[in-house]
């Protein structure tokens, strides 16, 4: 697709070239099974991709459009680059301990051959699961900036097929047929064919530039164009990766690596400080009693609770949620000064003593009127290890900016970091700054005034996850009584299993706890589960699943297994097959799962432990309830 790219600029309004409209390129992914092709008609570049002889997208536009800027006059081609890549390179976290990076790429350099003499490049990667294209453009005369006006990128589909959408903090868009799609829809937007090929548009590496959503184009239902804010830039600069994620189905976009793949390798050298991990959080359990007559609050003592239960559980972190500087919104409220009704300072200093590092809540309008550098500053001084950064204001390229300010400040001052509410999108970025841990790309369980639902919960690996590691907020065992607490406004539908296979399957850097250690003391059984979870996992694969129904994911960690499956709203039995074990070798599996009369409506927190002895050429077989799930820990039994 990198070939698009390069011949939207280099045929816009051009007189003479040496490849002529009758001229169709290829480009073709590693294993021979994508292929791009473009062509010129009317002075204007299309391309196509298919799959395996099948076309995916069929012709369609391409180009950008550059404020108060006429069209590329007399393009002469300087030089054309054709590269072939591969590597295996290995992340300080991610699904998987060594990712595969394989692509051919064409690289095409244009310039006008009279005054002002622009140039542009054009980059074309094809990959063995997605294409992607970007532009670069060089300087224009004496001009050291540029106002990006509109990505003129477009995607034609078929006229059959089914397409998904994410949809901000509410329920994903979909399934519906391709005539129905909205003027404006989000990325990941996901389209199926009837074959049961499966393509994702997303975004890569977000920089310095507005993102895109994607609009109907006119009245062609099958027709989608990029649609981008204003993006003012200083020459020379490269868009981001415009991205096509591919597959035979839905669960092998779930494992691509495509959108890490193409960010540029790690800034920070020194990575010692960045530790993905379990963290306990105390704002859903605001109001809740306890046996002994303790009620917990936003307050100091009742950190220090969540501190402890962290630190006796090996826990590695906790998190201090909004208002522990006074009300978030309010201008008044400085995040780098202690309250006399919250000491923040004495909370740290308790945790250090505990060896539980402490993330600290931010919002756009403390950092914005206190000062960023001067707050994050502060939060390195007082010993904290991370930041939840909320609310985060603007629009376009203005929020890009603050992003990456945000980013690159919590990098100098070595904390860890995690996005909340309606970030920008993940885009691979955590390969380049590996400390930003997740982003709250969707809705979290019980998170605004309403909760996630098993059939909007079974869409978030499908649709949310291919951008990038999600902070969700699974992990629930008080769910009878949640919706009685103070930051709980509707019941929470889901067991206690499907909690837990949710918390398991959704990748993210930052698993954030939500509930009170009261009730996972309650559950033991059940809470043993949280206490294997791996620090680090060195293997990702799906196993089984369909979009809207279920899904089963396989987790290696060293010589140890994980597996985790849920389900919609109806009850499910599926068989795993334990080929993936060492033949050689004798395992122990510890089931965590429903009951046979597990309900998410109506019996949420009944469940059942058990243990077996397997080994690889056995095959289980599993029982979901309805909004449920199940889990397996399976670890070598050394004789």
């Amino acid at each position: 697709m990198k070939f698009l790219g390069v011949f939207v600029f280099l045929f816009i309004a051009i007189q003479s070239n040496d490849i002529t409209a009758q001229d169709i390129l290829e480009l073709n992914s590693p294993d021979g099974s994508n292929l791009i092709e473009v062509r010129i008609k009317d002075g204007l570049p299309y391309y196509r991709l298919l799959r395996k002889d099948q076309e995916l997208l069929g012709w369609s536009e391409m180009g950008l459009k550059i404020q108060d800027q006429p069209n590329y006059q007399s393009l002469e081609v300087v030089e054309i680059k054709r590269n072939t890549f591969s590597e295996s390179w290995k992340p300080l976290w991610e699904k998987s301990s060594l990712i595969k990076n394989e692509y051919n790429e064409i690289n095409i350099n244009i310039k006008e051959r009279q005054k002002p003499n622009r140039s542009l490049s054009i980059i074309f990667r094809l990959y063995d699961d997605g294409a992607a294209w970007r532009y670069e453009i060089g300087k224009i005369s004496e001009k050291d900036s540029v106002v990006i006006e509109n990505d003129l990128s477009s995607f034609h589909f078929p006229a059959e097929g089914t397409w998904w959408a994410f949809n901000g903090e509410r329920k994903n868009l979909g399934p519906d047929h391709i005539s129905t799609i909205p003027y404006n829809v989000q990325t990941p937007f996901l389209f199926k064919y009837p074959s049961g090929q499966f393509v994702a548009i997303l975004e890569g590496e977000i920089r310095n530039m507005s993102n895109f959503t994607l609009m109907r184009s006119g009245v062609r239902a099958n027709w989608l164009k990029s649609s981008m804010g204003l993006s003012k830039i200083e020459l020379p600069e490269k868009t981001s990766w415009r991205v096509i994620m591919v597959g035979d189905s839905e669960l092998a976009l779930v494992e691509s690596n495509l959108l890490v793949n193409l960010n540029p390798p790690s800034r920070i050298e020194d990575t010692s400080w960045i530790k993905p991990g379990l963290s306990t959080w105390n704002w859903r359990g605001v109001g809740y009693e306890t046996k002994d007559g303790y009620t917990y609050q936003l307050d100091t003592e009742s950190q220090k609770r969540f501190i402890d239960f962290a630190s006796e559980n090996g826990f590695p972190y906790h998190l201090i949620d909004a208002n522990w500087y006074g009300p978030e919104f309010d201008k008044t409220s400085d995040p780098s000064v202690p309250q006399a009704d919250f000491d923040v300072r004495e909370v740290l200093d308790y945790a250090k003593k505990k060896e539980v590092g402490i993330f600290l809540y931010l919002n756009d309008v403390g950092a914005k009127t206190f000062g960023l550098e001067r707050v994050l500053k502060q939060f390195n001084q007082w010993g904290a290890v991370g930041v939840k950064y909320g609310f985060m204001t603007g629009y376009g390229q203005e929020k890009v900016l603050q992003t990456k300010k945000v980013i690159e400040l919590c990098a100098e001052n070595e904390l860890m970091l995690f996005f909340h509410d309606d970030p920008i999108p993940p885009s691979g970025d955590h390969r380049t700054w590996p400390h930003v841990l997740a982003r709250e790309y969707g809705h979290a369980q019980a998170d605004g005034k309403y909760s996630v639902f098993p059939e909007s919960a079974i869409n978030q690996p499908f649709i949310n996850m291919l951008a990038g590691p999600l902070d969700m907020n699974f992990g629930w065992f008080n769910l009878t009584e949640a919706v009685e607490l103070k930051k709980v406004q509707q019941a929470i539908p889901g067991t206690v299993a499907g909690e837990l296979a949710k918390m398991a399957t959704i990748f993210s850097g930052y698993i954030c706890l939500p509930d009170v250690p009261e009730e996972y003391m309650a559950k033991p059984e059940m809470f043993d589960f949280i206490q294997r979870f791996p620090k680090h996992f060195d293997e990702y694969k799906t196993l089984a699943g369909e979009i809207d129904k279920y899904i089963s994911v396989l987790r290696r960690a060293g010589d140890n297994w994980l597996v985790a499956s849920y389900t919609n709203n109806e009850s499910r039995n599926i068989k795993i097959p334990l080929d993936f074990l060492n033949k050689e070798k004798s395992y122990k599996v510890y089931l965590y799962e429903d009951r046979t009369d597990s309900d998410y409506l109506t019996n949420k927190e009944a469940y059942q432990v058990r243990e077996l002895a397997v080994k690889a050429e056995d095959t289980l077989e599993i029982f979901m309830a309805p909004g449920g799930g199940n889990c397996m820990f399976i670890e070598e039994i050394h004789k």
